[in-house]
């Protein structure tokens, strides 16, 4: 195999590929994903680790920044490996795969380019099919395919809920010890605090329905409500998503439809200024949007209505935080930070606005 003109300290040696690339969302990393990425380091010249869910705010699902996972990754190789492994974040689209895995392709063509090459460089997908979450390892044909078989029993949740409920590390003989130091850094801050009070909230909210004979699937309403370019936000009041952004919405009830139910939302939460009846015109489209992963109560179903009152009697509507809002805010779309958005409501924007 040719060599590829970069500083790799190896330079010299065989590889069965020029680049791997490893998608995973490593919350925490554990000795699962560590040997895939020794794997990794042994087949490829350079190692591409995509982290996804990043830029994406707190929570109990995500709770830690794609810069601390990247340092938990880092902290678990040689240093002499450093300059082979090159970490990276990668956005959830969960409601838009096609541009989730151009993101994908994109992300890994910014770094091989990088390298000058006098051939077209030879480029893999590692990782190792584990439920059915690892469908995306079949997105992406171009590239060859290298599965991994597992030589531990492990999944993150088994370390990251337990670690939330009371701050200590279980399962500490299958963490590098780079994460298990992380973690008991973490448990001493702000955000951790936050969490553990989300995870009681959350837990407790999952024990009122323990004893259904089915796991519940709940449905709630959204409202994207906009007038000239901005979008009428709500801060979530208590956990979960306790000071987070949100679309203004809530549940459905048994006497509803989702449309009318949308619209009490709207009005019960930002005591907006507007008649109903004028609320219903101005509905323009609705989705529903349904990630299995979307809420961490448990299935949640929602059914978000895009409602445009830009031509409003010519100003912009009065509104005040009430119901379960801390506080609101009129925002330019393009102002939006998904770092302080709710659950997938940063997804929905994107979706419906195109």
């Amino acid at each position: 195999m040719l060599a590829l003109k970069d500083n790799n300290p190896k330079a010299n040696q065989q590889y069965d590929y020029d680049f791997l690339v490893f998608i995973g969302r490593f919350q925490p990393f554990h000795k699962g994903h560590e040997h895939v990425i020794s794997v990794a380091l042994r087949k490829a010249r350079h190692v591409i680790v995509l982290i996804g869910s990043s830029k994406c705010a707190r929570s109990l699902r995500n709770p830690f920044t794609w810069q601390e996972r990247a340092s938990m990754i880092k902290g678990a190789f040689d240093v002499q490996d450093y300059d082979r492994l090159h970490l990276t974040p990668l956005l959830d689209l969960p409601y838009a795969e096609d541009t989730w895995a151009q993101n994908v392709k994109h992300s890994a063509q910014g770094i091989v380019c990088q390298y000058q090459v006098n051939r077209t460089p030879k480029i893999g997908l590692i990782g190792h099919s584990k439920d059915e979450s690892s469908y995306y390892l079949n997105m992406f044909p171009q590239w060859e395919s290298e599965n991994v078989s597992k030589t531990v029993e492990i999944d993150a949740t088994d370390v990251r809920d337990p670690y939330l409920a009371s701050g200590n590390v279980k399962n500490a003989e299958l963490l590098p010890d780079s994460t298990i130091e992380f973690l008991k850094v973490f448990n001493a801050g702000e955000a951790f605090a936050a969490l553990q009070e989300e995870f009681k909230v959350v837990e407790a909210y999952k024990q009122e329905w323990a004893a259904a004979p089915y796991a519940p699937i709940f449905v709630t309403v959204d409202n994207l409500l906009v007038h000239n370019g901005h979008i009428l936000l709500v801060q979530r009041k208590y956990a979960p998503g306790k000071g987070l952004w949100a679309l203004p919405g809530g549940f459905l009830d048994p006497h509803e439809t989702l449309q009318s139910a949308a619209i009490r939302e709207l009005k019960e939460e930002t005591c907006i200024l507007v008649p109903e009846d004028v609320l219903e015109k101005s509905i323009i489209a609705h989705r529903t949007f349904d990630d299995p992963y979307r809420s961490t109560r448990g299935r949640t179903i929602t059914t978000a209505f895009h409602i445009d009152v830009s031509d409003y009697e010519g100003q912009r509507p009065i509104v005040h935080a009430a119901d379960d809002a801390a506080n609101l805010k009129w925002i330019a779309v393009q102002d939006i930070n998904p770092e302080e958005m709710f659950e997938d409501h940063y997804s929905i924007i994107r979706e419906m606005l195109n």
